[in-house]
């Protein structure tokens, strides 16, 4: 079999420095929608998001194939995840592996996969319990990477959670239905080494895993055990099929996700080879990754007819919007808080003045246009003594939050909780705090330089983040809160 692309696929995930996961996108799926341990998955609703991330690991393999003897693999993968809606995920990537076998001679005694594959999940949060579904596909061939569609490989889940405060207890059960043998069927150019590294099966499996989550501050640890027994008339036995435990930890800062754990496999340590196709797990298999997320949920300056959270506001009246008067409102806030006194103006995209109003002695400030009012490409804009000028789009019927941008810089973000809720919170710079609003959105002015910002909500985890602040710039910090003790 050759390895030229199975190479590539390795090399590319080894280029982003992020951890093998062995046979589907089963780790550090979190912040991506996909959420999970390392093979053991759950299901929580959220906010849309996209997370773009690759993965790299060294395996051991002891006594398998036809020769017997130890085998050194490198794996790695990399791919998407894309949370289209707070209930509906997906993932689409490619894994390689790169086995080298015994008796090596200058590296030509080696073989190489690698195969895409396809996730979907289904499903959210019921108070500290979650549910969902998952259906997963992978793709084998006799090249990689693969895709022979009759040697596919098709898993099907149930994912169960329930939350106790800091800790997750997650729970999976299913069944995959697995034609991957077809390709040694069809195929006749194998050499030596080739059925360690095809990780193809001649028979069907059931699915079950548990795990223990465990979050604290910005980071979570995680132990989990893995079975999947064989079955069919002449399944192997159940202690050749794969048993595993896994333990591991990942750390988020900012919008990057570090991860990384290890793997010992149970499975009995018995020669195989072509004529009867298993999969062979490595003895010892270790990890390292590396995650970035794009979150669509929030953008200060951008409002539609939703709010942050993707809900419709509350008190929207949806039945008759052409009767309805045109509503722009929210807060300038400044340096100490409300910028009361504040000038705004609503422009057309001629630059024609629509409207001009002042915030109060809070900051807040409002505009009542009459129903009818054009609204495509209006802007608006607030000025204060001490501030710079503030421009943004304006939205009709949304709240809008302004904020005045100081010389210094300033500190915005969101806070909420995993499932994507706004939380009060209280964010503290030094002497400086603020509080976030019904929406969980803050900020700060700040000098500029690097700070260390601290987060502590009711009832979730108090937070350390360090950040950056340019002169004259606005700096946003969005903040994933974690239940337990402060």
């Amino acid at each position: 079999m050759r390895t030229g692309s199975a190479l590539i696929c390795c090399l590319g995930a080894l280029f982003l420095s992020v951890p093998a996961y062995g046979q589907g996108p089963y780790s550090d799926m979190d912040r991506a929608g996909l959420d999970g341990a390392h093979r053991v998955s759950w299901m929580t609703d959220g906010p849309r998001r996209l997370t773009l991330l690759g993965r790299a690991g060294y395996g051991f393999i002891s006594e398998a194939g036809d020769e017997g003897g130890s085998h050194q693999r490198i794996q790695g993968s990399f791919g998407a995840a894309f949370r289209a809606h707070r209930l509906l995920a997906f993932a689409l990537g490619a894994t390689g592996r790169l086995d080298f076998h015994p008796d090596d001679e200058l590296g030509s005694d080696r073989s190489g996969f690698g195969k895409p594959w396809l996730v979907a999940r289904v499903g959210g949060s019921l108070g500290d319990f979650s549910l969902g579904g998952e259906v997963r596909w992978e793709l084998f061939g006799g090249d990689a990477p693969a895709f022979d569609i009759g040697a596919s490989r098709l898993a099907l889940r149930l994912l169960a959670a329930y939350e106790l405060g800091a800790l997750r207890l997650a729970l999976n059960a299913g069944f995959r239905i697995d034609g991957s043998a077809d390709i040694v069927r069809s195929e006749q150019n194998y050499r030596r080494g080739d059925e360690v590294s095809l990780a193809a099966n001649d028979w069907n499996a059931l699915l079950f895993g548990l795990a223990a989550n465990y979050s604290f501050g910005s980071g979570s640890v995680y132990l989990e055990a893995t079975l999947e027994p064989f079955i069919g008339s002449d399944a192997p036995s159940f202690g050749q099929s794969a048993i595993r435990v896994g333990a591991g930890a990942r750390y988020d800062i900012g919008a990057l996700t570090l991860s990384g754990g290890a793997e010992l496999a149970l499975q009995e340590r018995t020669v195989v080879n072509l004529d009867a196709v298993r999969e062979v797990e490595p003895l010892l298999r270790i990890f390292v990754g590396l995650a970035y997320t794009f979150d669509f949920d929030y953008d200060p300056s951008a409002e539609g007819g939703e709010g942050l959270d993707g809900e419709d506001r509350e008190g929207d009246d949806d039945e008759d919007p052409l009767n309805e008067n045109v509503i722009f409102e929210g807060l300038v806030s400044g340096a100490d808080g409300g910028l009361g006194g504040a000038t705004l103006t609503l422009v057309n995209a001629e630059g024609e003045v629509v409207a001009t109003t002042q915030a109060d002695d809070s900051g807040t400030y409002r505009f009542e246009l009459p129903a009818g009012t054009e609204v495509d490409g209006l802007t608006l804009r607030a000025s204060g003594e001490g501030y710079e000028d503030f421009e943004a789009p304006a939205a009709s019927g949304t709240a809008v939050a302004m904020v005045a941008v100081t010389p210094e810089g300033a500190l915005r973000g969101l806070v909420r909780d995993f499932r994507g809720r706004s939380l009060e919170a209280t964010v503290r710079v030094g002497e400086a705090t603020a509080q976030t609003d019904a929406d969980g959105v803050f900020e700060l002015n700040l000098e500029a330089g690097e700070h260390e910002v601290t987060i502590v909500s009711d009832g979730f985890q108090t937070q350390t983040r360090t950040v950056t602040v340019d002169e004259g710039g606005v700096t946003v910090m969005n903040v994933d809160m974690r239940r337990g003790r402060r």
